[in-house]
């Protein structure tokens, strides 16, 4: 099962209607990779998300937590982070991971380090700079990685 969760943040909002421009970004990326569930840190309860087809679709798949460390004990985690990061650093690059059959993937905020206290594995994306990716492209390179990997 592909499950994820990310943060809403607030703070990169579109300036012609004012929703958050990563709340297109991730929605695109449900489309394309449909998710099983999705974990929500940080999500208002008037969420433009709550409006969009495939997240209706999800039900009680589609989950509000108030904090990274809420997402329940029984699921295997799979952090995405960089190496040079403050609270998780990532130590397998993606291309040499294997992607569990069932686990969801953990994205930090945009503008923030990942913080969480829960163990998992900690993956990273090899580029050639320091500069760390939006959680959203972080999120389509690692989907399709999964993709390939197991087959479609």
């Amino acid at each position: 099962m592909l499950k994820v969760c990310l943060c809403y943040e607030e703070e990169y909002q579109y300036p012609m209607n004012g929703a958050p421009a990563s709340v297109d970004h991730w929605d695109v990326l449900f489309n394309i990779f449909q998710p099983d569930k999705i974990y929500v840190v940080n999500l208002p309860e008037e969420s433009p998300w709550l409006v969009h087809k495939y997240v209706r679709s999800l039900g009680d798949n589609f989950v509000r937590l108030n904090s990274y460390d809420d997402i329940p004990d029984s699921e295997h985690l799979v952090f995405l982070s960089p190496p040079n990061a403050r609270n998780i650093q990532g130590t397998t690059n993606l291309k040499d991971y294997t992607h569990p059959e069932d686990c969801v993937y953990v994205y930090g905020p945009d503008c923030a380090d990942l913080n969480c206290s829960k163990t998992g594995d900690k993956i990273y994306i090899e580029s050639k700079s320091d500069q760390q990716f939006f959680a959203w492209y972080a999120a389509a390179i690692t989907f399709y990685d999964r993709q390939v990997k197991n087959g479609g």
